[in-house]
């Protein structure tokens, strides 16, 4: 008898996820490496400069992103708690539907949007007070993200019908995706150094201070370098 898949065995995407302490590490490796190249190929589709379509796509990629880079904030979260318990397994939910039960994120992309908001807040009180532009319209991107992160996810991808009128897929500016990728792809980095270097997930966990606490100049020159490494 021909033995079952993993996905054959999940009886619901709502059911959360229970992963074994010993392999997440290589889970969280490989996380980080999906955010980056879906960051990566974001920008190559800005890049190209051409038609609207470009920028879909990179919207799309970047939304895929945000997904993958809240599951692993998760992932993270949860190990926090494992390390100082001694549990040898963490359960997670939100991993296949990406909702969150009884959280005040509701979805796991919320977690991500959160945490760039926060990064932005740092960065953009380093630059000058009150937060100028193009910090300020950065943030309201992300607000727009907030107020319905799983509609908005739908709507990158699929025409909708609002009160009877057709609405095709929607991308914001193109400067707001940069920076959405630039800022996903330096969360994915610094989480792919920190696992390979050993740190503990509490020092994992802090990857908002570690990222906020650099200037702007100083994480341009960083993600430059370590990008060109793994090129």
């Amino acid at each position: 008898m021909k033995a079952q898949s993993s996905h054959s065995r999940r009886t619901s995407k709502s059911e959360p996820v229970i992963i074994p302490v010993a392999i997440v590490r290589e889970g969280c490796t490989k996380i980080a490496e999906n955010i980056l190249e879906l960051s990566d190929h974001a920008n190559r589709f800005i890049d190209l400069n051409e038609e609207i379509v470009t920028r879909r796509i990179a919207y799309i990629l970047v939304i895929h992103a945000m997904d993958e880079a809240g599951k692993l904030l998760e992932i993270m979260r949860k190990m926090v708690v494992a390390d100082s318990t001694g549990a040898s397994t963490i359960t997670v939910e939100g991993f296949y539907s990406h909702r969150l039960k009884g959280s005040e994120a509701g979805t796991i992309g919320l977690l991500t949007i959160d945490w760039l908001d926060k990064i932005v807040e740092a960065l953009a009180l380093k630059t000058e007070k009150p937060i100028p532009p193009p910090f300020k319209e950065y943030r309201a991107h992300l607000e727009h993200l907030r107020q319905d992160f799983p509609r908005e996810r739908e709507h990158a991808l699929y025409v909708d019908l609002e009160e009877g009128i057709w609405m095709p897929p929607r991308s914001p500016e193109e400067s707001d995706i940069a920076f959405d990728a630039y800022l996903l792809g330096m969360l994915a980095l610094f989480a792919q150094l920190g696992i390979s270097a050993g740190r503990s997930f509490t020092e994992l966990s802090d990857l908002g201070r570690q990222v906020s606490s650099m200037s702007v100049e100083e994480l341009n020159r960083r993600f430059r370098s370590e990008t060109d490494n793994r090129a």
